[in-house]
């Protein structure tokens, strides 16, 4: 699936961005040696060097911290030879400090990579456990196309407090999109018990708002396994939900929501929104007494 235009740039840019980096260190070198050979000798590139030492334990490996560092104490040291100040204390003063900062590198280094592979472990777990939640949603449904993308709000992750599914039953496909109230683990658990209920209800409830009850009653019950004290997370979040089924035989789409945002509508390059004749409440994770929920039918015809 494509990205988004915007997505894209920002990829584009950032992938630039991480390519010119290595070359930080090698430039930061080049800069102390043009300093020390061009510039009055009060001024001394001391700075410059220990900076290209220390950024290239960061964007480089192993070997190419060690070739920065050996590369910073050559640059001295030939600065000395070419000024003839190798009698000078404070040159060799200098270059001591030069080389401490090189050993420095070298174990930051291994510290940033052993902290870098416990990362990417980590993300790794993370990546599967997101993906157990929210199914790639596929191309085709029977005679529907259907194209998704989702970015999360949180930095690396690929999901958030949103849901959605879509599944083929009986009565057409099904859809649902949703919203947990909250963030973190508490709003993942959440979508992740909404999601449940609708793979498993969607198949056998007759109609739209009575699979709308089905998943309140699953979240209600879902919510009394742990009771929260009053004002916790727990006990105040709620969901908001849309459901859409697309019938087989009808050039209609069925729709139901529960506090979210309603559909768009794109046709002919024209926008729309889509409002229900009676948006029924978002559903709680208190429990909530069972309420009459109206749907919307949207022609497709052309």
């Amino acid at each position: 699936m494509a990205r988004p235009p915007e997505e894209r740039g920002v990829t584009h840019s950032a992938g630039a961005r991480d390519r010119l980096l290595p070359v930080l260190p090698a430039l930061l070198l080049f800069i102390g040696l043009f300093i020390g050979l061009f510039t009055p000798s009060d001024v001394r590139p001391v700075a410059f060097l220990a900076t290209g030492m220390v950024s290239a334990a960061s964007l480089l490996s192993l070997w190419g911290t060690v070739l920065t560092g050996v590369g910073a104490c050559v640059i001295l040291f030939g600065l000395m030879v070419h000024f003839n100040a190798l009698r000078d204390a404070t040159a060799y003063s200098e270059l001591a400090t030069v080389a401490a900062i090189a050993v420095f590198a070298v174990f930051l280094n291994r510290l940033l990579s052993r902290r870098t592979r416990q990362l990417v472990q980590v993300r790794s777990v993370a990546e599967t456990a997101q993906l157990a939640v929210l199914h790639p949603v596929p191309r085709h449904l029977g005679h529907v196309t259907l194209e998704s993308v989702y970015l999360a709000a949180a930095a690396e992750a690929r999901i958030g407090g949103d849901l959605y599914e879509a599944i083929r039953t009986p009565h057409g496909v099904r859809l649902l999109i949703g919203d947990v109230r909250g963030k973190g683990l508490l709003a993942i658990q959440a979508a992740a018990s909404l999601l449940s209920a609708f793979r498993e209800a969607a198949h056998d409830a007759p109609d739209l708002p009575h699979l709308a009850r089905r998943l309140e009653t699953s979240i209600s019950r879902r919510a009394s396994q742990y009771p929260g004290v009053p004002g916790s997370e727990i006990a105040e979040r709620f969901i908001t939900a849309l459901l859409a089924e697309i019938p087989d035989d009808e050039p209609v789409v069925r729709t139901v929501t529960c506090g979210h945002p309603p559909p768009l509508l794109l046709h002919r390059g024209e926008v729309r929104e889509l409002q229900a004749a009676a948006p029924s409440p978002s559903a709680s994770a208190r429990g909530a007494a069972r309420r009459p929920t109206s749907s919307s039918n949207i022609s497709t015809a052309t």
